[in-house]
């Protein structure tokens, strides 16, 4: 009997002490899970990659224009929109061949109003247009055409193309057709500043490193290469 009580002791004595040690380290472990378990809040990253992206095309831009010596014309005003050239400039809501088969009805001696008008058209963004950047650099590129085959090249023809040129908002592919249409009516350019400048263009375009503008300058300076001012 004193033996059995004995064992008794022992269970009992056992049992305390798993107690015990239990009680000792479960709060141990409960702390130790939840740190391990507690969600770590990650900081949120700050979106400034619009207002840097804008930055840095801003002095891109101002940077390429001192480079070319080069004051940028402001964009093109027109009050009244002549009803001649409304139809290209889609305000009467027509789809691309409406416009295109507008715009080839346009003579060659626009009024200074028209060509203004025009220049609306061309300094267009891809978002201020209802068709495809394909389509509406296609109506673009005519439009330039006609102010080429004017009976008179308009004095700031050359000026504006190069301001769309340094404005790298615009779409690399205008930006390869003003280099393009600057070839193409250089020989038309009366003023020699002007020459001088646009000769300025071509071969700092040849350091574009987007798109088709290194090659498409590189082809405007082989296509005028016998012109005074060239380097042969």
């Amino acid at each position: 009997r004193v033996q059995r009580m004995k064992k008794g002791l022992l269970v009992i004595l056992l049992i305390v002490v798993f107690l015990g040690v239990w009680i000792y380290f479960m709060p141990h472990r409960q702390t130790e899970v939840a740190r391990v378990s507690m969600p770590v809040e990650k900081s949120q990253p700050v979106s400034i990659a619009s207002k840097d992206s804008i930055t840095v095309e801003n002095r891109e831009q101002q940077d390429l224009a001192k480079a070319l010596g080069f004051k940028r014309m402001d964009p093109p005003v027109s009050v009244t929109i002549p009803a001649a050239v409304a139809p290209v400039l889609g305000n009467a809501g027509d789809g691309y061949m409406e416009r295109f088969n507008a715009a080839k009805k346009l003579g060659k001696n626009l009024s200074n109003q028209e060509v203004q008008a025009l220049y609306m058209l061309l300094d267009r963004k891809l978002s201020g247009d209802a068709l495809t950047e394909e389509k509406l650099n296609s109506l673009k590129d005519s439009v330039c055409s006609i102010h080429e085959h004017q009976e008179r090249l308009p004095e700031d023809f050359a000026p504006r193309l190069i301001t769309m040129f340094v404005d790298r908002s615009h779409d690399i592919v205008w930006r390869d057709y003003c280099i393009q249409h600057l070839g193409s009516s250089y020989k038309r350019i009366a003023d020699e500043q002007t020459r001088e400048l646009t000769r300025r263009v071509f071969w700092k375009a040849t350091d574009e490193i987007d798109g088709a503008i290194a090659g498409t300058a590189m082809l405007a300076l082989t296509h005028n290469a016998d012109l005074p001012g060239f380097d042969k």
